[in-house]
């Protein structure tokens, strides 16, 4: 036995049969070309389709090499193990859990597991007018690369890869289609967050936590120290923090959320604005309405005089 180990160790990785599909617990679709065509020309999958996706679990020997390229982009979310890419003439890059691979179309490229810790991968392939300027959002280099992911971000990525997988899977309709279009569309929106400081890592947990935090006190003015001191880091070290996470300041974020409130009281009350007001922890009506109209753009009396639904 440890003979039979030490060749396995000593094998030359070009002697390991490719297996694309096969393991255990694996989940793979892919669509029939007749019915990506007849949908192509939609005006919410001219920019985005879903042609494969599957997850792939400890995936031993997984290897796969595409010396010409094939007509989709590849994308492939590492989560456990290890493995690697090949791009063209270059040399092979390690690809590690929360990495995010993106192996653009008509380009030679091959990739696989690490045969002494396979990867868990969960992966897609699309095609479409968006597809090049996603490529650029995500700020990976034109021939294709590694994008490393954050564990949180990682985790919202993979749901959303996971999802769209388990649309195409249950139907072929125009409607699943577009409803994968739209989750590869939030995938990649995730990915593309700027990615975290290594030892942060925990830091964004603890803002994360606030911001539920902030849901739970809307009637509250909670000062950025306060908020800071919740999530046991800095003021400053906070601000960044969040802003990645969200694109918003804390106290504006706060902001927001309370006056999404009083748009929902707005919209399902008969209480006057002053008491809406009140409810939502503003004692100045003025400021209120001065408040409301600046960010959602109709002071509360026009915004519960329009029509919805």
């Amino acid at each position: 036995m440890k003979r039979m180990d030490e060749i396995g160790k000593n094998m030359d990785e070009s002697m390991i049969p490719t297996i694309p599909e096969g393991f255990q617990g694996q989940r793979l679709i892919r669509l029939p070309r007749s019915v990506l065509d007849a949908n192509a020309a939609h005006p919410l999958l001219q920019g985005l389709r879903v042609t494969d996706a599957g997850f792939f679990p400890n995936a031993q020997w997984h290897t796969v090499q595409r010396e010409h390229g094939v007509s989709t982009t590849l994308v492939i979310l590492c989560t456990h193990g290890a493995g690697w890419i090949k791009l063209g003439d270059q040399e092979r890059q390690p690809v590690s859990p929360n990495d995010l691979v993106w192996l653009p179309a008509h380009q030679p490229y091959s990739y696989g597991a690490s045969p002494q810790q396979p990867w868990t991968i969960v992966w897609a392939h699309f095609e479409g007018a968006e597809v090049e300027l996603w490529h650029r959002h995500l700020t990976i280099s034109p021939g294709g690369g590694i994008r490393s992911l954050s564990e949180t971000t990682s985790s919202l990525v993979c749901r959303s890869l996971e999802e769209a997988g388990c649309v195409i899977e249950a139907g072929y309709t125009q409607t699943d289609q577009i409803i994968a279009a739209n989750l590869i569309r939030a995938a990649l929106s995730h990915a593309a967050q700027p990615p975290a400081e290594a030892d942060s890592e925990e830091a964004e947990h603890r803002v994360f936590a606030t911001i539920r935090w902030m849901s739970d006190h809307l009637t509250l003015s909670p000062q950025l120290a306060e908020l800071a001191s919740l999530a046991a880091v800095s003021v400053p070290h906070y601000s960044a923090i969040f802003r990645r996470l969200t694109g918003y300041s804390p106290v504006n974020y706060h902001m927001r959320l309370r006056l999404q409130r009083a748009c929902f009281l707005l919209d399902t009350t008969t209480g006057t604005i002053s008491e809406i007001a009140r409810r939502m922890g503003f004692e100045d009506a003025f400021y209120f309405s001065r408040i409301f109209r600046k960010i959602v753009g109709h002071s509360p009396r026009q915004y519960r005089a329009l029509k919805k639904g």
